[in-house]
């Protein structure tokens, strides 16, 4: 069988699913593309949103031809090469480059020139903002885009067609079809799924709709294939609006005729959801574990803990969050909590679930005890403020490079008195919190020899 997923890709614009905030009607890259005047574009977003789909859409629509690369591997003399072929066409190609944010900075000053003749429509996709990694030469020939996760209303027309094609129907009741209670059972899925593959024709060609090869792909046999009204649930609610991933789900849990929670589970035991919920949930239950280890409540912050990990949260997204509040509020009250959180994240990412959760425990119950101090946090917004609100100094004369007047501290026991500001700015409140304490006795001390 087909990849489940290419054959179900959608192939014209009324098939596309999703993303109706960047390609719905009257929106600016439908409008661009009805009237065959479309820019250079580079779109980002989590994987299973659509991205290389809609660019290949958009070629068929166009009449160009689909020429695709990857960042990963990509050569100039490659893309020169094919290009040559298209100089005296009348149709430009459209050139897609997947994993665009890997591009270095000559391959896309080679890429310029293209642009800027539009000898070819230049697309990219990432599953990472490239915003910060695109030059501006090339930023400011294109627009960028944002591909979103799919909702689930619209990850459940997917499903639903995908179920149509394979030949299932949706149970009318949680209670297992099978007369033998234990057939879906983890155990035996894997003896029971070879025996029961459903026999689908090949797909038809590209030059056919997407409707007519779907429909002949139907199963042939006479098999009753079913899946509970929780499985189809846990396919979408699970997927984390990447219908990718719910598709090659699907295409494992399908060879088997019964599809159960059960079952489903068993192949993905967690949400693949990383807080980019449609819902508010996700970040509802990140925000109450930080305001928790905030409030140095341990046991609130474990709960709170335990609740996104239940919900299947990524622990890489928990971890990002506890070094984001290592510095923002512990900071140097123990400056061991930014190291502490930086090596969860470094571990959580190698180690994955189940073990994972032992070390966000660790961590979040190592915050959450610590002393509270967000003086890293106001000082250098006091500081960005100031120089927004136009405290913009020269450099104080004797510390510029080179200045015969600096004088170096060590050569003075450690610290000696000079300006390292033309004008006296004060940003950096001491909360006497923690080591915090000690670091500002030791300023203190320099200040009374100053004075």
């Amino acid at each position: 069988m087909k990849n489940l997923a290419l054959a179900l890709r959608p192939k014209s614009i009324s098939d596309f699913v999703g993303q109706s905030h960047i390609f719905g009607n009257g929106k600016p890259l439908y409008e661009a593309l009805k009237a065959r005047n479309l820019p250079h574009c580079f779109f980002y977003g989590t994987p299973g949103s659509g991205k290389t789909t809609l660019a290949k859409i958009i070629a068929s629509e166009l009449g160009s031809d689909f020429l695709e690369f990857n960042a990963t591997n990509f050569k100039l003399e490659n893309l020169r090469t094919k290009l040559k072929s298209y100089e005296n066409a009348l149709v430009v190609p459209l050139v897609f480059i997947d994993e665009v944010h890997r591009l270095s900075k000559t391959q896309q000053e080679a890429l310029l020139p293209i642009m800027e003749e539009k000898s070819a429509i230049v697309l990219g996709a990432s599953t990472e903002n490239p915003f910060y990694t695109l030059t501006n030469a090339i930023r400011s020939r294109s627009l960028l885009f944002e591909f979103k996760p799919l909702k689930n209303f619209e990850l459940e027309q997917i499903l639903t067609k995908a179920l149509g094609i394979l030949g299932f129907d949706i149970a009318k009741s949680s209670q297992n079809p099978s007369q033998n209670s234990n057939e879906d059972s983890s155990q035996d899925f894997s003896e029971k799924s070879q025996s029961s593959l459903p026999q689908n024709n090949p797909p038809q060609n590209n030059t056919q709709s997407s409707q007519d090869s779907n429909a002949d792909s139907s199963p042939k046999d006479n098999i009753d294939r079913t899946i509970t009204k929780e499985a189809f649930d846990y396919l979408i609610s699970s997927s984390a609006g990447d219908a990718r991933a719910m598709l090659n789900l699907l295409e494992v849990l399908a060879l088997s005729p019964h599809i159960t929670l059960q079952s489903a589970k068993s192949l993905r035991p967690f949400s693949l959801n990383d807080g980019a919920s449609e819902d508010d949930t996700h970040y509802n239950l990140a925000s109450a574990l930080i305001k928790s280890i905030r409030g140095s409540d341990v046991d609130a912050s474990i709960y709170y803990l335990a609740r996104l990990i239940a919900g299947g949260e990524n622990p890489e997204f928990i971890a990002r969050r506890l070094v984001i509040l290592a510095s923002e509020d512990i900071g140097n009250a123990n400056p061991n909590a930014l190291n502490l959180a930086t090596s969860t994240l470094l571990a959580v990412g190698k180690i994955g679930y189940p073990e994972a959760r032992i070390i966000l425990s660790q961590c979040v119950i190592f915050l959450a005890s610590c002393p509270k101090s967000n003086t890293a946090y106001t000082a250098i917004d006091l500081a960005i403020k100031a120089i927004n609100d136009g405290e913009v100094l020269p450099i104080a004369p004797n510390i510029l490079p080179h200045a015969k007047s600096y004088k170096y501290p060590h050569n003075f026991g450690g610290w000696v008195a000079q300006k390292y500001l033309t004008k006296d700015l004060h940003f950096v409140e001491s909360t006497q919190k923690g080591f915090e304490k000690t670091l500002n006795e030791w300023l203190e001390k320099i200040k009374q020899t100053k004075d």
